[in-house]
Order: C-alpha cells, then sequence, then structure tokens
C-alpha cells in the first residue's frame, strides 16, 4: 500500500448467529448496540436477530415445531380460503400439511376446539376477531394437539390443567406469530 492509498472498511463476513451462555447480561449491557455496530446491520435485523434468539430460549424445540407448524398454517393458501369462508359466513374444511382446518360458521360456542380423531382443529367465528386471536387459537389447537394431552379420558382437574397449558402456550408464542404486533 502506498502513502495516500486508502484500505477498505473491513466487512467481517456473515456467520451464523449460536446461542451465548450470558445472553441476558450481554444484551442487558448493551449487546443489541454492539452487535449493530460491529456488524452495520440496521434496527430491523438487530429486531429480526433478537427475536431469533429469544425464540430458542424461551421455548422448548417441541414448542418451536408448533410456531413454526402455526406460521405455515396462518401463511397458508388453504388458510387464505378459511379467512375467505369466515367473511362470507360459509363453514369450509380443508387440510394444511396434513392438518385438517374446520371452519364452521355457525358454531359459537369458542374459538376453537382440537380434533385429534382427525388429526386437526376447529375454528369458530370468535377465533376471527382479530389477527391476533386467530394466531392464538392456532397455537392453542396445535400445542393441544402435539403435546398428546387429548382423548376421551381427558376429564375434570386434568382437563383445566391442559386447557390452561395450551392458552399460556399460545400466550407466550403469540409474539412470534404471523398477523400479532
Amino acid at each position: 500500500m502506498q502513502s495516500g492509498d486508502f484500505a477498505a472498511p473491513y466487512d467481517p463476513p456473515i456467520e451464523p448467529v449460536y446461542p451465548l451462555e450470558n445472553a441476558a447480561l450481554f444484551f442487558a449491557a448493551g449487546g443489541w448496540n454492539l452487535v449493530r455496530g460491529v456488524y452495520g446491520i440496521g434496527r430491523v435485523a438487530v429486531t429480526q436477530l433478537g427475536r431469533a434468539v429469544a425464540l430458542r430460549w424461551a421455548f422448548s424445540a417441541a414448542e418451536r415445531a408448533i410456531i413454526r407448524e402455526a406460521t405455515s398454517i396462518l401463511t397458508s393458501s388453504e388458510f387464505a380460503a378459511l379467512r375467505a369462508a369466515h367473511a362470507a359466513g360459509q363453514s369450509l374444511t380443508v387440510n394444511i400439511g396434513g392438518r385438517v382446518v374446520q371452519y364452521e360458521a355457525g358454531w359459537a360456542y369458542a374459538e376453537g376446539m382440537s380434533l385429534a380423531e382427525i388429526n386437526g382443529f376447529l375454528l369458530g367465528p370468535r377465533a376471527f376477531a382479530s389477527p391476533a386471536e386467530l394466531a392464538r387459537t392456532v397455537a392453542h389447537e396445535l400445542y393441544r394437539l402435539q403435546s398428546g394431552t387429548l382423548g376421551y379420558a381427558e376429564a375434570g382437574a386434568y382437563a383445566t390443567r391442559t386447557t390452561q397449558a395450551a392458552f399460556e402456550f399460545a400466550q407466550r408464542a403469540a409474539p412470534y406469530l404471523p398477523g400479532v404486533p
């Protein structure tokens, strides 16, 4: 290099991000600014990185699989047909990735109901009250189907506990689902 030449700024290669052992301390101590400064990435990328890291730490592998399936269902063309059926006040049943998803226009008992016998779930009009409610309902029903807690023997306090666990999961998962602000 000769006098007067300028070196090109260092542009580090993009590498996969792996969880840090002490992530809570890292990010609490301004780690986002460090990541943004070192890698020159914008706020959106840092937010996406943060969501991916949080998803990895906040959920088990089985729960992350449910979130992925819920996202796949909610963004599918078949689910768009369910939304259109709801808007038209018509019932419709679709198959999305091996799951049977049924919309019943006249069903007002609850937002949804798991149907283990057909490997799917039913949605009623109450599930479509808002995009967030719809996402939570899909996550709730998938959690019940995946957790293997369904069956005719489910009754009483056990049914209450499993429903509560599905509800709590759906609340925690909601920020990671499409359509939820």
